[in-house]
């Protein structure tokens, strides 16, 4: 490889390299950002940046030298790559052949080990610069990691939390930092915040007490964008975010090379030509911890729905005419019924076995749509059936199918081998149920669509009858789901439809979907009032007794809008995610969103906390089409959505697991943290 190719792969791998002699003797290692040369010493962070002038090419006036010094620190703390690559780099320095070095390593990643005592300083490449986590051991007094700039005009804290620095030709915004610690498996964030100690002198000041007894980390990881498929057809239906913020996924796949890991359930697809598949990605996004096919040999699988309990255990359900999808012994039932059979799945932590994997069916024809686990682990299903004969139990709110089509919610014993409650749920005509969740008593939110005239309302709900083609409902059932707790409509005058369901503490239920309805119950002072295009999404929030909308709020432009998913954040804000086709779909300045590219784009927009403004909206994609399925919230109000693209030039990270669609369409998994979070790393970026 010549020097030029090599210089290329460099900057676009942004590895660490060691120093073996082709720096001075204090430079351990070196890297470079797009722009900007580091140098890792024993006591500081050097950077140097040589700015473009007007005619777009560097100028030596316009440089920028700023170093980031350890205060009272150790002075001679052992530094260590991490993560080796298999890149190599060869320097040939003048003539003079002693100065020539070749296959010197390179990591992606570098570890101060004791900068302070029982502090250690990992660094490592993101899309915005060099990321910094402080590892502060059990023990250790965090208030030891003091920070100097030398270079710099002045540091000031923003009101915000945001560290600002200026330099003679620009400024410099550090977001606020984020602590937390794992206990016991789960992440326990700790409020933290810049704190001067000097003009040019600053470090962290944790504004809570936490438990000295367990590590402490400071920044959490930042946002990825990954691809996910083989060379055929591929689609992320639905997503889940474990304590540890990894993203497990499912969908459906037709590449007979997806990528699977070794020592999973499945490895190889069994001969359907469409089958289930369940992904375990890392926290950075960079790898797979497990992903399996889950398929039978004589028929088709989809993976519609995806949660995971608290001790990392993935549930799974979704649709199956296979005659031999996989089940475990003891299984409630062992044999598929129709011609479609809903299937409800455990997984193992691993990836690499069943807990338990149950068909749940009729002799006609059912979908699986919706899943949720309870902190005792039993698991509720929902969707909809043609058969008759679905499993029913005695005792249920609904035992008698009274239309073709009808909705269904089941709940599981946690082995699999029975059911605790299974009843159907509709009116008189065609009705569908697309979400559900589960409050802390166990009661059961569902929303779908109905065609039904009297399908079953309560007294006092919102809206008590049918206003168009399909209409909304909101049910809430009894914990042992014998009765209603309130069951309400909600629509216009059109085709209007529930598609995704959450609710916060205080039971309040919100819904997104699409409706197509002109006269659609908006609510004065909402954030977009009037229908735009043909269709577009929206978002509700429903009282806790279903009497009354707290508020609704069209989301859409001229053309057509499906929501397909949405979370509460901490700050009781909804994010929301679906696809447009409008050019003019609303997004927000403030926010680099991309420009309309494809026929279709995947958005998501944050809603402000009474419904009436778009915090945040942004679109997400590439040249052609882009459609968001699946939303889930991390442990720090990280938004992961997944979906699918066709796009070849789908907006991957670097460093991400996939980052090139390899078939026709591939799933993704998008992560982002929203600017007002203030909840990314330290950086040093664009010195």
């Amino acid at each position: 490889m010549n020097s030029n190719k090599i210089e290329a792969a460099y900057k676009k791998t942004s590895l660490f390299i060691p120093n073996h002699g082709q720096y001075s003797d204090d430079v351990a290692f070196s890297s470079k950002t797009k722009d900007t040369q580091f140098y890792f010493t024993k006591t500081q962070i050097i950077s140097s940046m040589l700015l473009k002038n007007v005619d777009g090419a560097e100028d030596k006036s316009l440089g920028i030298a700023l170093s980031l010094g350890f205060v009272n620190a150790n002075d001679s703390p052992l530094i260590t790559g991490v993560e080796p690559k298999d890149s190599k780099i060869n320097y040939f320095i003048g003539n003079d052949k002693s100065r020539w070095k070749s296959n010197v390593p390179t990591y992606d990643g570098i570890k101060y080990n004791g900068i302070w005592t029982g502090i250690d300083l990992i660094m490592e490449h993101s899309e915005k610069g060099i990321k910094l986590n402080w590892i502060v051991a059990s023990g250790a007094n965090p208030k030891d990691i003091r920070l100097h700039y030398d270079g710099a005009n002045s540091l000031f804290v923003r009101n915000d939390g945001k560290l600002l620095i200026t330099h003679d030709h620009g400024t410099i915004e550090e977001d606020t930092p984020v602590a937390y610690q794992v206990i016991n498996g789960n992440r326990i964030d700790i409020p933290c915040s810049y704190v001067m100690h000097g003009e040019y002198e600053y470090g962290f000041l944790l504004e809570a007490d936490y438990n000295q007894s367990y590590d402490l980390v400071i920044d959490p990881l930042l946002p990825y964008a990954s691809l996910l498929g083989g060379d055929g057809y591929e689609t992320g239906q639905a997503i889940s975010v474990d304590n540890m913020g990894c993203a497990y996924v499912t969908g459906r796949t037709t590449s007979s090379d997806f990528p699977t890991t070794p020592g999973a359930f499945q490895t190889t697809r069994a001969g359907a030509s469409e089958a289930v598949f369940v992904t375990k990605f890392s926290e950075d996004g960079s790898h797979l911890i497990y992903s399996t096919y889950l398929s039978g040999t004589n028929g088709k699988g989809y993976g519609n729905a995806i949660t995971v309990d608290s001790a990392g255990f993935a549930y799974i359900t979704g649709t199956t005419d296979a005659t031999d999808f996989p089940v475990t012994p003891g299984a409630f039932q062992q044999v598929g019924g129709g011609l479609n059979d809903v299937f409800v799945t455990k997984l193992s932590q691993d990836g690499s076995s069943l807990v338990y994997s149950t068909y749940l069916s009729g002799t006609a024809g059912d979908y699986g749509s919706a899943i949720a686990v309870d902190e005792g682990g039993f698991a509720y299903v929902g969707g909809e059936t043609i058969s008759s004969d679905f499993p029913i139990t005695s005792g249920a709110f609904q035992q008698t199918k009274n239309a073709n089509i009808v909705g269904f919610i089941t709940k599981l014993f946690t082995d699999g081998s029975a059911l605790v409650y299974s009843t159907y749920l509709s009116g008189n005509s065609t009705t569908s149920v697309d979400s559900l969740t589960i409050d802390t008593q166990g009661c059961v939110y569902a929303t779908g669509q109905t065609q039904s005239t009297d399908f079953p309302i309560t007294s006092g709900a919102f809206q008590t009858t049918n206003q168009g083609e399909n209409d909304i409902f909101v049910t809430k059932f009894s914990e042992n789901g014998s009765s209603l707790v309130y069951s309400t409509l909600v629509g216009g005058n059109g085709n209007d439809k529930g598609i995704s369901i959450c609710i916060d503490d205080e039971r309040n239920a919100y819904v997104t979907g699409y409706t197509f309805s002109s006269n659609f119950p908006v609510t004065s002072g909402a954030a977009q009032t009037v229908r735009l295009g043909d269709y577009d999404s929206y978002v509700f929030k429903l009282n806790s007794d279903g009497t009354n909308l707290v508020y609704c709020t069209l989301l859409g432009g001229s053309d057509g809008e499906y929501g397909r998913g949405l979370v509460l954040t901490s700050q009781n804000r909804i994010c929301v995610t679906g696809e447009t086709t409008s050019t003019d779909f609303p997004t927000t300045p403030w926010v680099g969103s991309m420009p309309f590219l494809g026929a279709y784009m995947s958005f998501i927009t944050m809603i402000s906390e009474d419904g009436s403004s778009f915090i945040v909206s942004t679109l997400i994609g590439g040249d052609t089409r882009d459609v968001a399925y699946g939303i889930a919230k991390g442990v720090d109000d990280s938004i992961y959505i997944t979906g699918t693209t066709t796009s070849t030039d789908f907006p991957a990270t670097e460093g991400a697991f996939q980052t090139k669609k390899i078939g026709g369409s591939d799933a993704y998994v998008y992560r982002t943290l929203f600017p007002m979070f203030a909840k990314a790393s330290v950086m040093i970026k664009k010195l």
